[in-house]
C-alpha cells in the first residue's frame, strides 16, 4: 500500500490500515478493568494491590519479546518482497532472451505470464481458470489446470518447450541451459513464497507471547489504579495500546500474500510484471522489423 511516508499529522490520525480497529475490543475490554478496579476500591472493597515494579520488570521483558516478534514478522514481509521483486526481474529477462533468440518467443511469452498470474493466486489460494484461459494456449491450459501446484507445472511445460526446441535445433545447447537455469529461479522464487506462507511463527513462542502478554495487560490495572486513581486507568489502556499494536501489526504481516491492508499488493505487483512483459515483447518485435529493414537497404 502506498502512502504518503512525510505527512505525518495524517498519519497520527489515520483509521484505515492501522490496527486500531483490530485491537480496539480488547483496548475497551482492559479500559472497563480499570475502570472496575477503581470503582470498587472508591467503596471501600479491598482488592489485591500489585506492586508496580513488578510489572516494570515484566513489560521490559515483554516489550523485548515483542520487538523480536515484530523484527520476525518483518523480515518474512521483506522477504516476500524481494521474492516479487526478482520474479519482476526474471521474468523480463526471460522474456527478452526468448524473443530475440528463440523460434518460441511467443509460446515462452505466454507460459511466462501464465506463471506470473498462477503464482499470484496459489498464495491467494484462488482459482486462476478466468486469468490464465485467455493467456495459455488451449491445450498447455488443460493440462496445467488440473494440477495441485500450477505454477509448478507451467515451469514444467517452459522446460518441455524448451526440451523441444533443442531438439529441433531451433534453440542451441547453451540456450537450453539458460532457460533451464531460468525455469529454476522460477521455481526458488515459489519455494520461498510458500514456505513463508506455510511456515508459521512456532506455536510454543506464539502461546508463551499471548499468555504473557494477556496476563500482563489484564493485571495491570491491579497496579497503576491504586497508585495513580483515575489517571491509572488512562496509563493502562495507553500502555495496552502500545503493546497490543505492535504485536497485532506483527501478526498481521508475518504472512504477506493476503488481502490485509498491509500485505503484498500482489494483484499490482502482477499488472505490472504483466505490463513490463508486455512492453519487452512489442518493443523485441519492432527490433526484429526494424532489422529486416535495414537488412533490405
Amino acid at each position: 500500500m502506498l502512502y504518503d511516508t512525510k505527512n505525518w499529522l495524517k498519519l497520527c490520525f489515520r483509521w484505515k490500515g492501522s490496527v486500531l480497529p483490530n485491537i480496539l475490543t480488547r483496548l475497551i475490554l482492559i479500559t472497563i478493568i480499570g475502570i472496575l478496579v477503581k470503582v470498587i476500591r472508591d467503596h471501600g472493597y479491598d482488592l489485591i494491590k500489585l506492586e508496580i515494579m513488578g510489572h516494570t520488570l515484566i513489560g521490559i521483558a515483554l516489550g523485548l519479546l515483542i520487538v523480536f516478534r515484530i523484527n520476525t514478522a518483518n523480515d518474512r514481509w521483506n522477504e516476500g518482497r524481494r521474492a516479487w521483486g526478482r520474479l519482476f526481474t526474471i521474468g523480463n529477462d526471460f522474456m527478452r532472451m526468448c524473443a530475440i533468440y528463440t523460434d518460441g518467443g511467443k509460446e515462452f511469452s505466454a507460459l511466462c505470464r501464465g506463471y506470473v498470474i498462477s503464482l499470484k493466486h496459489l498464495l491467494h489460494k484462488s482459482d486462476p481458470a478466468s486469468e490464465l484461459r485467455d493467456i495459455l494456449p488451449e491445450a498447455v491450459f488443460n493440462r496445467v489446470l488440473p494440477r495441485k501446484d500450477v505454477p509448478y507445472a507451467i515451469a514444467t511445460e517452459i522446460s518441455f518447450l524448451a526440451s523441444s526446441l533443442l531438439k529441433n535445433k531451433s534453440i542451441d545447447e547453451h540456450q537450453s541451459v539458460y532457460i533451464e537455469q531460468i525455469v529454476s529461479e522460477l521455481v526458488s522464487i515459489r519455494g520461498t513464497c510458500i514456505r513463508i506462507q506455510k511456515t508459521p511463527i512456532p506455536l510454543s513462542y506464539s502461546v508463551h507471547i499471548h499468555q504473557m502478554l494477556y496476563f500482563y495487560l489484564f493485571t495491570l490495572p491491579f497496579a497503576t489504579v491504586p497508585l495513580f486513581g483515575w489517571l491509572g486507568v488512562f496509563i493502562g489502556t495507553s500502555i495496552a495500546f502500545g503493546l497490543l499494536g505492535i504485536h497485532e501489526a506483527a501478526v498481521e504481516i508475518e504472512d504477506p500474500f493476503g488481502y490485509d491492508m498491509n500485505d503484498l499488493p500482489l494483484d499490482s505487483y502482477c499488472d505490472g510484471i504483466l505490463l513490463y512483459l508486455n512492453d519487452t515483447e512489442k518493443f523485441v518485435h519492432e527490433l526484429k522489423s526494424n532489422d529486416v529493414i535495414l537488412a533490405e537497404k
